[in-house]
Parts: structure tokens; sequence; C-alpha cells
């Protein structure tokens, strides 16, 4: 586990683990990016570039997913 997904909290983890799950399940033909940074690049992509529908699809602020 990398440092970035330690200090997250684990319902947060939960989240993003899950969101990523169903793009994979929906389109993606290739394993879901490894690291935090490229998880939250192909979920921000999937979500058209909006931050504000991805922080509504992981059920956290809109300035979580700007971080």
């Amino acid at each position: 586990m990398s440092d970035h997904e330690q200090q997250q909290p684990a319902p947060r983890r939960g989240k993003i683990r899950a969101a990523l799950v169903r793009a994979e399940q929906k389109v993606f033909t290739r394993p879901t990016p490894k690291s935090a940074k490229a998880q939250m690049e192909f979920l921000y992509t999937r979500a058209k570039r909006s931050t504000k529908a991805l922080a509504e699809s992981l059920g956290v602020s809109r300035r979580t997913v700007e971080r």
C-alpha cells in the first residue's frame, strides 16, 4: 500500500476503490491504475474532467478531488 493510500481514512479509500471497480467493469479493458495519482486521473477523465461530478460520485468534497 502506498504512503498516500495509508494516509486516507478507510471509508474514502473504499469509495475510490469501488468507483474504480465500477468504471473498470463498464469500459476499461486493461487493469486499473496502481498509483493513487493515476487512479484519480483515470476517474477524473471518466467524469469528463468535472471535479463536481467526480466529487459527487465519490461522496467527497470538490476540494478533496482538487487536491
